[in-house]
């Protein structure tokens, strides 16, 4: 009955949800013949099922946060948007609709609080959803990169290059390299970075730089910048 709803079907179809009574492990997407999963195996669900949907948390907790991060990315499944409502009817509005100056601030707001801002009193440089979060995105993009220099141990990525061996923290984007010393990488500021495509990577200039810094010393001896060579050599 839902995918037959034009409106909901679109909503539904991203959703990813979790049977109440069932264990952790099972949790997919639905579809009219039941509940799909990663594997793409279909689990049929009885009209009187109960289901929720699924919280980060429970991908981590079954364990396969990974793969279904890889599923996310290759259907470009995204469950956040901006909306603009009329206060007073709660109306959806149209884009035309709205001021421009108002627009325009809005939308700045809403750019600083997805790459700088963070909710809470823990600094998500150290948090430990963070940098597991930041595990998968790193293990993905060494995938989809081929890079067979590059291993994830603990919270480092660990780099052997062809000038030296390097080391990657998944939470403070610091740079060491391995029998030296840490190496002083400034990062680029987003507005004058090239637009290079890191799957998974969104807006947080953090997670960016770190993944940026991967491919930089994964790939040595193409680095430029005379500074970073006289602190390698």
């Amino acid at each position: 009955q839902l995918y037959k709803n034009p409106v909901v079907r679109p909503i539904v179809e991203s959703l990813a949800v979790i049977p109440v009574a069932r264990s952790e492990s099972s949790l997919g997407f639905l579809t009219e013949e039941g509940m799909l999963n990663d594997l793409k195996t279909l689990t049929p669900l009885k009209s009187n099922d109960k289901i929720r949907i699924v919280h980060p948390f429970d991908f981590y907790q079954s364990g396969r946060w990974h793969e279904f991060q890889k599923l996310l990315f290759e259907k470009q499944i995204k469950l956040e948007w901006v909306v603009f409502s009329d206060r007073k009817t709660g109306k959806r509005l149209k884009i035309k609709e709205i001021p421009d100056v108002i627009y325009s601030e809005v939308m700045r707001d809403v750019d600083l609080a997805v790459s700088v801002a963070y909710a809470g009193g823990v600094d998500p440089e150290t948090s430990h959803s963070t940098i597991e979060m930041r595990k998968a995105i790193a293990e993905c993009n060494i995938e989809l990169f081929q890079l067979k220099n590059v291993r994830i141990e603990g919270n480092h990525a660990v780099i052997d290059g062809k000038l030296g061996q390097y080391s990657v923290h998944l939470g403070s984007g610091i740079v060491h390299q391995i029998g030296n010393s840490m190496l002083f990488v400034v990062p680029v500021h987003s507005q004058h970075r090239g637009r290079i495509f890191l799957p998974f990577v969104d807006d947080d200039p953090k997670t960016a730089e770190i993944m940026s810094k991967i491919l930089l010393f994964a790939e040595d001896t193409k680095i430029k910048d005379p500074n970073i060579i006289t602190q390698i050599k």
